[in-house]
């Protein structure tokens, strides 16, 4: 078996045909058929990265605050995807608690850091509607702004960023994107937005 080098960096970690994996900077090192395996080849010492393995091959997290994402689909009425552009019916970006970008996690506040709304036009732009923002579900906004022209009224593709403010952060609660207003349907409209969200993970 070939020992780990405790001063690479780990990536990732998988379990293929009954073998853990362990990932150094994106490369697969080290097929250890048991936990008690996995903790001799790394010498029973902790990894740097985001995982620690001890002598018993357990693993845990050594950054448990560390970047996380999501990404979300959204398209004019929610049919094969995660939510709707158009309408103000639960997930509906119009309604109340919009479209769930992170589903709420118990006990912890869910801290944006950065979301993009990459948003491909067809067809035709949606009317009506109002500012897009995030924020936590029953709560107020999480983040900036960004106007209904400037995205899904837009009469080009575009890609926005919403960025954090500062403000209260909700315990057990989830991250939803949201309109001011509803948009609507013209007749043609056929836009969908792929919603990517960078996100820590905060004890409460």
């Amino acid at each position: 078996m070939r020992p780990i080098d405790q001063n690479q960096e780990v990536t990732g970690l998988f379990i293929e045909n009954g073998k853990i994996y362990i990932m150094f900077n994106g490369v697969a090192v080290g097929a250890f058929a048991t936990a008690a395996e996995l903790g001799a080849g790394v010498c029973a010492a902790a990894l740097s990265g985001d995982l620690a393995v001890n002598a018993a091959g357990v693993v845990t997290l050594a950054n448990p605050q560390r970047v996380l994402s999501s990404s979300k689909t959204i398209n004019k009425d929610g049919t094969g995807v995660d939510g709707a552009i158009v309408g103000s019916s639960a997930g509906q970006l119009g309604e109340a608690n919009g479209v769930t970008l992170v589903a709420a996690v118990a006990n912890k506040v869910i801290a944006p850091l950065a979301i993009l709304v990459n948003y491909a036009r067809d067809t035709a732009a949606y009317t009506g509607g109002g500012n897009v923002t995030a924020g936590y579900a029953d709560g107020a906004a999480a983040t900036g702004l960004v106007s209904a022209a400037a995205l899904f009224g837009a009469a080009a593709s575009s890609i926005q960023a919403l960025a954090p403010l500062s403000g209260a952060a909700l315990v057990n609660k989830a991250l939803v994107l949201r309109a001011a207003s509803a948009f609507t349907q013209p007749g043609t409209a056929a836009g969908i937005a792929v919603v990517t969200t960078y996100y820590r993970l905060i004890d409460a």
